[in-house]
């Protein structure tokens, strides 16, 4: 559950939400029943979603299927799967012009009856965490799975609970990502653990009745009753992947509920850390001034996550007296928040390093190469939740939040010529949106955490003060960052900051506050050496009077050795030995100071840091323009332009999908450097949108592209290379994505950029 805010209500509800950023759908009680809300791609506010999920729901936006009960006459449910969920939302305007969403449930994809035409009575059910399976109570007749593709059902046992003698029983099911185990909990439902095999079982037609010969599929309480004298019941069954794992919450009438696992025979039970860090490249130690302190496999082609171990994890462990077998850093660098949870089944690596974009393999290659990540202590190849289910850690720590808001794209852009437009109107008041609208961002995440690793003590970072916006700067940081984009920066620092800790008392995690870690030491003070200043190439930098300025690389802003640790020293003096209660200071809430807008008026636009632009190579100038449906409101119109100076590239119209398809040209004279795209348009909630994504121009005006998000080769005709993290297209299979300078590390640069000036 998560407090989410009701558009229509006009307040939070806690609301139980499936889905991530391509849709989301979720359930509330409001008048004694189930309500559902959708959240709509590219918005923050929840709207009423009518004509669904008044019973049981679950939405997998992987599969983008909806599966629910549905009423069989007055007291009795059918299972339900509708698919393109986001196609069968559709706005209806009001008499007096308000706009409400209602669900079309007419033509079901699957309904569970025979060929007369009869519901067979589903009570309840469990879906897979890929929302591949579907496990379905039979009412009083046993269990079934669903092939939530092909639809194929399979009844497993023939051996069903009655209802109406006392107590009717309340089962919960579960089924692996393979649909080879199912688990049956629930109050007065037993405990049971069955095997799917191809021998067994029968595929449900026709009548949908069993034949009485059909061997049913094996099972086992797996000696609940022995393990647990005076068994009540079990409840919450969990699969993790394949079915190796089942995690369950066993209650008994003597000893009270405890969470237990329990694990297939053969599976190697990993060892539990004692400390597992997550996060982005504050957390993982770019900015390392030496690249012979980077974990070997964190420094190369297709990844680069530049795990150092003198970041402040590592320093950490050292100081607690742990070894590095108990110790892991898994942090990387450009991480966002879908790199830490998120559906693992679609996810092919940060910046899509095992698809397309890098590697280029195979979904089971992936899969391979994703366990043997986790195993390995790899970073960036499988979410980062991943490892927290694995090792069950003591004691996490968690900094992460500044990449989803844009803020080092944004940083990297101020240090251009003029100032920057995100310091001034609108791009100031839409900053303080992006970062007030990570407060929910973050507390689904910590929810996600909880809910894996529940007995760890979580620490969670705020990020440090880089920079004295009234110190006195080395000639290159006051070049390229006039005082008006330095407290810029200090104040979206604070801003996050503020958020994040807002985030985390709620939770109920510990909050570090590291926002004068650095203090004296930061940028423009009188020794700035906890932060990089400028620096080109790999570790270059730069010096003199700049003849011939070199883009900036990745290094620069970033904390350096000495910085992290400062941030170790932090760390140990609120929390020593990594102990204490959690957060429970007051703090500021989630709303914006003054500097962010004297009225306190939101944005006009709600901006959103993104991928929409792609380079197909075939033109140095020429990119596609992509987004799938859903994202903008249908038939809308739809502007492209580029900053520093506003340019409108073109202007299209949303399909009757809400999707986008079209061409744009970079301008040859745009200049060297880096630059923003803008995408201005209204979602499907009818709010007004800015999508904005960061783009590189190299010395001979090319947008600087690579396909796997690396090194790219230099050529004959251009003298800059962009190393970048990149994100997957929607059309992944496609398309590379051009290069994005939006994320906190992005991998590193090298080039010449001339005549810069700044004003």
């Amino acid at each position: 559950m998560q407090d989410v805010f009701v558009a229509e209500l006009g307040a939070e509800r806690p609301v139980c939400v499936y889905g991530d950023e391509r849709l989301k759908i979720g359930t509330f009680r409001g008048s004694g029943r189930n309500k559902a809300v959708v959240v709509f791609p590219y918005s923050g506010t929840a709207r009423v979603l009518e004509g669904v999920c008044d019973s049981q729901c679950f939405y997998s936006a992987d599969t983008d299927q909806l599966v629910t009960l549905q009423p069989i006459g007055q007291s009795s449910m059918n299972i339900v799967i509708y698919r393109h969920v986001g196609h069968r939302i559709r706005p209806e305007i009001s008499a007096t012009g308000a706009t409400r969403y209602v669900f079309d449930t007419s033509a079901p994809d699957y309904e569970m009856k025979n060929d007369a035409g009869t519901y067979t009575l589903t009570p309840s059910f469990g879906v897979s965490s890929n929302g591949r399976w579907v496990a379905v109570e039979l009412r009083g007749r046993g269990i079934a799975t669903i092939d939530a593709g092909s639809f194929v059902s399979k009844q497993i046992t023939a051996v069903g609970i009655a209802y109406g003698y006392g107590l009717d029983p309340s089962e919960q099911l579960a089924i692996s990502n393979d649909g080879k185990s199912v688990a049956l909990t629930g109050q007065n439902a037993g405990f049971r653990l069955f095997d799917v095999t191809t021998d067994c079982g029968q595929q449900l037609v026709g009548t949908l009745t069993l034949i009485a010969t059909t061997e049913q599929c094996p099972s086992t309480d797996l000696g609940v009753v022995t393990l647990f004298p005076n068994f009540a019941f079990a409840e919450r069954p969990r699969f993790f992947g394949n079915g190796h794992q089942l995690e369950v919450i066993v209650t008994s009438w003597v000893t009270g509920s405890r969470r237990v696992t329990f694990v297939t025979q053969g599976t190697v039970i990993a060892h539990q850390l004692k400390l597992l860090s997550l996060g982005d490249s504050f957390s993982s130690g770019e900015g390392e001034t030496d690249d012979a302190y980077y974990l070997t496999g964190t420094n190369q082609q297709y990844d680069r996550c530049h795990v150092s171990v003198r970041s402040y994890s590592p320093l950490t462990a050292k100081r607690l007296g742990l070894h590095d077998d108990e110790a892991k850093n898994i942090s990387c660098s450009g991480a966002r928040i879908s790199d830490v949870v998120g559906s693992g089944d679609g996810y092919w690596g940060q910046g899509d390093r095992l698809g397309v974009s890098g590697l280029g393999v195979s979904l089971v290659e992936k899969n391979q190469l994703q366990q043997e990540a986790v195993e390995t202590y790899r970073p960036g190849r499988a979410l980062q939740s991943a490892f927290v289910e694995r090792y069950d850690p003591e004691m996490l720590t968690i900094g992460i939040g500044g990449n989803d808001a844009g803020l080092m794209g944004k940083l990297r852009t101020c240090a251009m010529p003029g100032t920057c437009e995100w310091v001034k109107s609108p791009g100031l008041e839409e900053t303080a949106g992006e970062i007030k609208r990570l407060y929910d961002t973050l507390g689904s995440l910590f929810l996600e955490i909880s809910s894996k690793a529940p007995n760890a003590e979580v620490y969670v970072l705020g990020y440090p003060d880089i920079v004295e916006p009234d110190g006195v700067c080395d000639p290159v940081t006051a070049f390229l960052l006039d005082r008006t984009e330095r407290i810029f920066v200090q104040n979206s620092v604070r801003y996050l900051n503020q958020v994040i800790r807002a985030a985390v008392n709620k939770a109920g995690f510990h909050y570090v506050d590291s926002e004068h870690s650095f203090d004296g030491t930061k940028l423009c003070s009188a020794a700035p050496t906890s932060m990089n200043g400028v620096r080109i190439g790999d570790d270059f930098a730069v010096t003199g009077v700049l003849p011939m300025l070199k883009i900036i690389g990745t290094e620069t802003f970033h904390p350096t050795p000495s910085g992290h640790a400062l941030m170790t020293e932090t760390i140990l003096n609120q929390y020593p030995e990594l102990k204490g209660s959690p957060s429970s200071s007051d703090d500021e809430g989630i709303e914006p100071s003054h500097y962010w807008g004297e009225d306190g008026s939101p944005a006009t636009r709600a901006a959103y840091a993104t991928e929409f632009a792609y380079k197909d190579g075939t033109n140095k100038q020429h990119m596609m323009v992509r987004l799938p449906g859903g994202s903008l409101q249908p038939h809308s119109l739809v502007s492209v332009e580029v900053h520093s100076e506003p340019t409108v590239l073109a202007t299209f119209v949303a399909d009757e999908q809400g999707s986008l398809k079209g061409d744009i040209s970079v301008p040859e004279l745009l200049g060297e450097g880096f630059h923003t795209l803008h995408l201005l348009g209204v979602n499907k909630g009818g709010e007004a949108i800015d999508m904005y994504q960061f783009l590189t121009i190299g010395a001979t005006d090319d947008v600087i592209q690579t396909s796997n998000g690396e090194v790219s080769k230099p050529s004959s005709t251009s003298s800059t290379m962009l190393i970048d993290e990149i994100r997957s297209s929607p059309e992944r299979n496609r398309h590379s994505a051009v290069i994005t300078a939006d994320v906190l590390g992005v991998q590193s640069t090298k080039g010449t950029v001339s005549g810069i000036k700044k004003l």
